[in-house]
């Protein structure tokens, strides 16, 4: 099936890849690829993912390629290499949330994260989160009677260690309610926000149907009924009878002149100021000067995202001025002003057939579609 998700590089230049092979029999393989040789293979490499075991004793050679999907990025914290696994597109099980934990200077060292219940994938496209130790991932919607990880948080370190205490996850007490609408927590993308000095490190976790919840990394949080730092609710129609797509893509965070801000796209029903609405681009500030911190909606611009659920990206000129928030919309690209209402700055000439959930890159002064 190819490559589905976003391969990770590090200071070496050595390219993290993973994806579903069928020679020697079905089964995953994660590769590492050297640009300096031209794209060979590194030595020891690659894995075959489908060996690898769980804390759980879960192994992914128990499920066929064809439903246990790699979508999610990869990530690579403290040359550790993190693989996110779950379902293919209309939730056709068996499959179940994965993370392949792989050391990248030994190869042969391997572990892994699995959910504790059916299903519960990690199918977001933007991957994971990372404080610079651990790292976060948000599950979707599972079948089980009790909570079994199904619409979590969850905070995995080293070769995927994690419990299910306060501090290693958090679900809301909606997560039954959601788990029968296919309302999935993992739909997005969760983002870890740090900062120098003393203001409050969050980790910040859209959901499909339009709550936006902010956690204490050290303490998420832990279990049914629990109470998060902060929860907006960014659509007006969030408790509906079914499936309620309001957030599928990764946020972005940035600092301007005005304060802290996350930027993310809502695909219906934005609670928005004028009640506009339609598919909105929303910046949320986040007043850091209260105990815990308080979001509120700053600016909503409308865009044209619809079905291709793309993921904006923010840059500064300095860390503070210039704030550009930068989407995808129309086979082109757009730039709004961070800061000023979402003011139009920039709008390219289409480019095309651009496909689904495609988002810029800001590198050495450049932006890249």
């Amino acid at each position: 099936n190819g490559v589905r998700s976003t391969p990770v590089i590090d200071a070496n230049g050595i390219v993290y890849t993973a994806f579903d092979a069928s020679t020697g029999g079905a089964h995953f393989e994660i590769h590492a690829s050297s640009i300096a040789n031209m794209g060979a293979e590194v030595t020891g490499w690659p894995v075959n993912a489908s060996n690898v075991t769980s804390g759980n004793g879960d192994k992914l050679s128990s499920f066929d390629v064809g439903k246990e999907i790699q979508r999610g990025a990869l990530s690579l914290v403290n040359g550790i290499l993190y693989v996110p696994f779950g379902g293919v597109f209309g939730d056709g099980p068996p499959y179940k949330g994965f993370v392949v934990a792989v050391n990248t200077a030994n190869p042969t060292q391997v572990g892994a994260w699995s959910a504790s219940g059916d299903r519960t994938g990690l199918w977001q496209g933007g991957g994971l989160a990372s404080d610079g130790t651990s790292i976060y991932a948000t599950t979707s919607n599972g079948s089980d009677g009790t909570h079994m990880d199904s619409e979590e948080v969850v905070r995995i370190t080293g070769m995927g260690a994690s419990t299910h205490t306060a501090k290693d996850v958090f679900f809301p007490s909606s997560w039954k309610t959601w788990d029968g609408q296919d309302n999935d927590f993992g739909a997005s993308s969760p983002l870890v926000v740090q900062f120098s000095g003393t203001c409050q490190a969050m980790v910040i976790s859209p959901s499909k149907p339009g709550h936006l919840f902010f956690m204490d990394p050290a303490n998420l949080g832990g279990a049914d009924g629990s109470t998060p730092l902060r929860e907006l609710v960014l659509a007006t129609n969030a408790n509906p009878g079914g499936e309620y797509k309001v957030f599928y893509a990764a946020p972005t965070a940035y600092i301007s002149t005005s304060g802290v801000h996350l930027a993310l796209e809502a695909r219906v029903d934005a609670n928005c100021p004028g009640a506009a609405g339609g598919d909105q681009l929303v910046s949320v500030k986040v007043d850091m000067t209260t105990t815990p911190p308080t979001p509120s909606v700053a600016w909503c611009v409308g865009v044209q995202g619809g079905e291709d659920r793309h993921s904006p990206i923010s840059t500064t000129t300095d860390g503070v001025a210039n704030a550009i928030v930068w989407f995808v919309q129309n086979s082109g690209l757009s730039a709004f002003d961070g800061d000023k209402g979402g003011n139009a700055l920039f709008t390219s000439t289409p480019c095309g057939n651009v496909e689904m959930q495609t988002s810029p890159i800001a590198a050495d002064g450049h932006v890249v579609v």
